[in-house]
């Protein structure tokens, strides 16, 4: 649904009377222009609770509910997060809209409800905590109020609104949802909020929603708003991660990390700036910090969900340090820094005539990696001046591991050998999957890089393309420099790096079935470097 196919009447919550029509999320009659769409009061609702209080749903039937009047709204405002144990195949419709939550607010988002336009309650309002043990005391930033557009009296008649009516309406909304759309801002408000919506990953709050799979447009929008979400989102009362007294708990499974990434530590400002050096005191920290960041961003990949259990815990270990490096060398690129960002303000200097200054921990863990990603890496992008949306859409292309084109019989032969050398246990259906990813994605990233680039000859497009895969051989590279490095001061607890996690994602992903006695709570049980010493 488009801005184009509905009558925009106004952004606000308050619906201009007169131009009433069919609810877009269930189908009642007499709805109104409410977060960007159309809907009745009660979907309104509904949305704004589930958005503003993080609520997540589960729908018995599949995903598949006909659904029919009234949520939107609380939804919204309480980030309300549902689950649909049905398939997400429920119909939702007006007399029995109320059968399944999950299935409801999706088609809330389908239809165009933006919770970006939930805003908070006027004057006072008190919640009052159910159960105060299980509060937190954490607050959300504040949530971004819908200014008011220019009032004007128009009147309502049997026909159609002249044109230039319209058209001023449609401009003023269009600009509002983009500016709010765009906005740095969390859906959120300022309250008391339970401590297990906070561990979920972010992709479970109904932050925002991915509506159109197959619009290259919106793709890199949502891909690209992920980006600033990471990035900006705040649940601390920290000012930075980049000290000694910051607590981290790496003792954890990828797998459980993943399913609530904030036990690992708490989300501070990721600052992505070049204030102080990294220290081997502050390593712990900034690293434990970003892997945060990266857990919380695979949340918002739409196809991890069909991935199974054990395919889903491979590719979340089996691509997290390249996924990390892309961030490192782009952030470091775009902020024109003097050495590699780590987050925190902390970063590794270019110059190696500063090395002396800093102490050795630091220096062993990124003077091997130094030199290429500065001048393979952070150079192209200055040179390339990538966008935002081409490297969101890239870095989602370096998860899923592009592999180029080949007949049936070679595809075949290339899938056997990478699953043995770079994703060992991938099953058959889980390769599958992340090739139909990769496809895709590599066809949005070179339709957008078209889009935004209409003037000139295909040949310079092209070459943009180009440019931008041959980054991901150097960062699968970096990658293996890196699990090499971390590898080592994990097992020798070298800047308290000696941890089940960091174990996992740097040295268990290669270890395959080959030492099944390894195991996370134990991870240096007969390790074979140990045992030769």
């Amino acid at each position: 649904m488009t801005f184009d196919q509905i009558l925009p009447i106004s952004a606000s919550s308050t619906p201009t009377r007169g131009f009433f029509t069919q609810c877009l999320v269930c189908e009642e009659g007499e709805a109104a222009k409410h977060y960007g769409s159309v809907c009745c009061s009660g979907c309104k609702g509904f949305f704004r609770r589930t958005v503003r209080f993080h609520k997540i749903y589960d729908c018995p039937f599949g995903k598949k509910c006909n659904i029919r009047k009234g949520f939107f709204r609380r939804t919204v405002r309480f980030h309300k997060v549902y689950d649909c144990p049905f398939g997400k195949k429920c119909n939702i419709r007006k007399e029995f809209r109320n059968c399944c939550r999950a299935c409801r607010y999706a088609k809330c988002l389908a239809v165009g409800l933006n919770p970006m336009l939930v805003h908070g309650d006027r004057g006072m309002t008190k919640i009052q905590p159910i159960d105060k043990r299980k509060e937190s005391s954490t607050k959300f930033p504040e949530l971004p109020i819908t200014p008011p557009l220019e009032e004007k009296k128009i009147k309502a008649t049997t026909s159609t609104i002249s044109q230039e009516i319209k058209a001023r309406l449609k401009a003023a909304v269009k600009k509002e949802v983009d500016e709010g759309y765009e906005s740095y801002q969390i859906c959120a408000i300022p309250r008391t909020v339970k401590i297990e919506n906070l561990s979920l990953p972010l992709g479970r709050l109904n932050l925002i929603s991915l509506i159109s799979t197959k619009n290259v447009k919106e793709i890199s929008k949502y891909y690209s708003l992920v980006e600033k979400i990471i990035d900006n989102f705040v649940d601390a009362d920290y000012v930075t991660h980049s000290t000694v007294d910051f607590k981290v708990n790496l003792d954890l499974t990828a797998l459980e990390a993943s399913e609530a990434p904030r036990l690992i530590c708490e989300r501070t400002r990721i600052d992505w700036s070049a204030k102080h050096f990294l220290t081997g005191a502050t390593l712990k920290a900034v690293w434990a910090r970003t892997v945060l960041g990266y857990l919380d961003w695979i949340s918002f990949i739409p196809e991890m969900d069909e991935f199974n259990t054990i395919d889903k815990k491979i590719m979340i270990v089996g691509r997290s340090i390249q996924s990390l490096w892309m961030v490192f060398t782009h952030r470091s690129a775009i902020a024109n820094a003097p050495g590699i960002l780590f987050s925190g303000g902390c970063f590794f200097p270019r110059d190696k005539n500063e090395w002396i200054n800093i102490d050795s921990d630091a220096v062993l863990s990124c003077s091997r990696t130094s030199d290429i990603a500065n001048n393979e890496l952070i150079d192209e992008m200055k040179e390339l001046k990538i966008t935002d949306e081409e490297f969101a859409i890239l870095k989602v292309i370096c998860f899923f591991m592009p592999v180029p084109q080949l007949s049936k019989d070679g595809f075949e032969r290339v899938q056997t050998a990478r699953r043995k050398y770079t994703i060992p246990q991938l099953s058959k259906d889980g390769f599958e999957r992340v090739q139909n990813a990769r496809r895709k994605y590599t066809s949005v990233l070179t339709e957008h890089i078209r889009m935004q680039n209409i003037d000139k000859p295909l040949h310079e497009i092209l070459d943009r393309v180009s440019r931008f895969m041959l980054l991901l051989p150097i960062i699968e590279r970096i990658s293996q420099l890196d699990d090499d490095t971390l590898g080592m001061m994990a097992i020798f607890n070298m800047a308290g790096m000696q941890t089940s996690l960091t174990y996992e994602l740097h040295i268990g992903k290669n270890s395959g079935n080959e030492n099944p006695e390894c195991t996370l709570s134990n991870p240096y049980k007969r390790t074979p470097i140990l045992t030769q010493l």
